[in-house]
């Protein structure tokens, strides 16, 4: 397949989304806004955000609405504001007293944050970056064009020169990444359990730790070695006993 594959949700237009100029790699949503993308474990997000369409992630990433599928996000389009395509309040059914009552939250699980370390540090491939919660949750539909340009950033890079490096995609991972669901969270400093929780304490792999004693592995000669002197012994140990009887 020759030439650079457009997914479907970008057909036909006149803008080039390469001519954007992307986040570089050293300054990506997460340098500037403290946003990432996701599409594991979904089910673990708390629920009670997604639901308030006002907590949608700033409108300047242009993330699209907090739905959960193309049909929620139709009916969002419906009565939508301009900046996060939240649904208006007037076409909400009316709630009984009981249902305005504001629901008991529990307190959230700060999340510890790592990032990948730079090149060149050698053993050391994470780093803690501290402790955050989630401040806002929007979900994007699988095939949507949210999810699309999502994407589009999330694999553009830029150089140090400011020349746009986009990453090479085939038809077969567009489409393998486009039938997900996916989340965009913007998380926000825990300066509580910073100041409580401090640093986590995690071991490192002994054959990732540089300082660790190096153990030298053993040859398949010398596996195989032990595994015939093993055989051996229990051979004689069999013939020691048939000759006893």
């Amino acid at each position: 397949m020759s030439g650079k594959y457009v997914p479907p949700g970008r057909r036909g237009k006149l803008e080039d989304a390469a001519g954007e100029k992307p986040p570089s790699e050293d300054e990506s949503l997460w340098e500037t806004d403290n946003i990432i993308f996701t599409k594991s474990s979904l089910h673990l997000l708390p629920a009670q955000l997604a639901d308030d369409p006002s907590k949608a992630p700033s409108s300047t990433e242009q993330v699209g609405p907090a739905g959960a599928s193309a049909s929620e996000a139709a009916e969002a389009d419906k009565g939508s504001n301009v900046e996060g395509n939240a649904v208006n309040a007037d076409t909400r059914p009316e709630e009984s007293p009981a249902e305005q009552e504001e629901p008991t939250k529990e307190p959230r699980t700060p999340i510890a944050v790592f990032k990948h370390a730079r090149k060149g540090q050698v053993g050391r491939f994470l780093r803690f970056d501290g402790w955050y919660q989630i401040e806002k949750l929007a979900y994007l539909a699988p095939e949507s064009p949210e999810l699309v340009k999502m994407l589009e950033k999330k694999w553009n890079k830029t150089d140090r020169f400011g020349n746009a490096r986009p990453q090479q995609r085939s038809e077969a991972q567009w489409r393998e990444s486009l039938r997900h669901r996916w989340a965009v969270l913007k998380l926000k400093k825990d300066e509580d359990a910073e100041k409580e929780l401090g640093v986590p304490k995690i071991g490192r792999l002994p054959e990732l730790d540089p300082e660790s004693p190096k153990v030298a592995k053993k040859t398949v000669n010398e596996m195989l070695a032990e595994m015939r002197m093993g055989g051996q012994g229990d051979q004689k140990t069999d013939s020691r006993v048939k000759g006893s009887e």
